[in-house]
């Protein structure tokens, strides 16, 4: 192989080599048995914090369609759960909302009926909010919590918390369900927010 070929090639490998690591999809290439890594690279998925409209961080259609998974994050359940709330189509919404609730809540509840009427008379910011904003989850071994807070068009806002926990035993084993979410507190508009 003439040494004019060879030197493109090994450019051509060169600058793939490159654009991987930029793009954070690895590490550099050891150049000898103690160059070993010592964590690997991940990409991770962005997480919102900052004000989203209702269907950015899920789509109403994916949520109202979602069932239970243990592959599922805490934070992907909540988006999940808010989207459907959220859903033009109230009702497949709170039913959405229910099945990703943790079967000990659930028969705390007693029914959908009452769950749907509870979500309806204490939690009408949450249901009517024209943007939300997500707070950090805080995982505490197989409990999570995350704070959302839901706008209203004025600009007010209501701060809700949202407690999983992942499930032991049963049909959702291993699984992150929400146990309940609370009304922390109320935030008027204004020049300070």
């Amino acid at each position: 192989m003439p040494v004019a070929d060879r030197d493109e090639d090994v450019s051509r490998v060169v600058a793939v080599a490159l654009c991987l690591l930029l793009a954070g999809c690895g590490t550099a290439p050891s150049t000898g048995s103690d160059d070993r890594p010592t964590a690997t690279t991940v990409t991770p998925a962005p997480v919102p914090d900052q004000p989203t409209a209702a269907t950015d961080a899920v789509s109403p259609a994916v949520a109202l369609a979602a069932e239970p998974t243990c592959e599922r994050p805490p934070e992907r359940v909540v988006a999940i759960q808010l989207a459907a709330l959220r859903a033009e189509n109230r009702t497949a919404g709170v039913e959405t909302a229910w099945r990703f609730t943790a079967p000990a809540s659930r028969k705390r509840v007693g029914s959908l009926s009452t769950f749907r009427d509870l979500l309806e008379t204490a939690y009408g910011e949450l249901l009517n909010a024209t943007e939300v904003a997500y707070g950090p989850v805080i995982v505490i071994d197989d409990e999570a919590q995350r704070e959302v807070e839901a706008r209203s068009a004025d600009g007010d806002g209501t701060v809700f918390r949202w407690v999983l926990e992942r499930q032991v035993g049963g049909r959702y084993d291993g699984c992150w369900m929400t146990t309940r979410i609370t009304r922390e507190r109320d935030r008027e508009a204004g020049p300070n927010r």
